[in-house]
């Protein structure tokens, strides 16, 4: 009778069917294979989950900035967030806290917040147009001052994670509604 090399049969064995200790090596091999590159798989998403919380709660705060600085009279804004200005144009994240229970909710370890007022070459630049005049003198050359009737603005949070700076930037325009 003629067997399959899958229906061998061992000499001395009396017709007893197994694997061999050869074929279970290799398939514990074979699924362990499987299973590192499961776990890669599933690092690399936890991974990317992180990176993607962290991104956002950066943006949320750099909106929050963007929101307070709204807030501020527009003749104020630039004495306020200016470099050596009253509030500064550098500034630590806190970590913030849920009023009612005091725990502590999810946030970036060790982050920085930058706010640039950016100069008329530099938003022609990040805009894409060929002059952004802010102040209405017909040249796009300034750096920016209290004169200007709107200010291109860049918000950016650093922070580390897993070894890694990582940062987010929020440009936007701020704009003297009364002129």
């Amino acid at each position: 009778m003629a067997h399959g090399w899958w229906r061998r049969v061992r000499p001395g064995s009396r017709g007893e069917r197994g694997f061999t200790l050869l074929e279970l090596l290799l398939a514990v091999g074979v699924v362990s294979v499987g299973l590192l590159g499961l776990l890669s798989v599933i690092k690399n998403g936890l991974d990317l989950d992180t990176t993607s919380r962290e991104s956002h709660i950066a943006l949320v705060e750099a909106r929050k900035k963007l929101e307070e600085m709204k807030a501020v009279p527009f003749n104020e804004l630039y004495d306020r967030y200016r470099p050596g200005g009253v509030i500064g144009d550098a500034y630590t994240l806190a970590m913030p806290v849920q009023e009612s229970t005091g725990i502590k909710l999810p946030t970036l370890g060790n982050a920085q917040g930058t706010v640039t007022f950016l100069t008329e070459p530099q938003a022609a630049s990040r805009y894409g147009v060929a002059t952004f005049d802010c102040n209405r003198d017909n040249d796009s050359a300034d750096a920016p001052d209290a004169s200007w009737g709107l200010y291109p603005v860049r918000i950016r949070i650093t922070w580390l994670s897993r070894g890694q700076t990582r940062q987010v930037e929020l440009y936007s325009v701020v704009y003297n509604h009364n002129r």
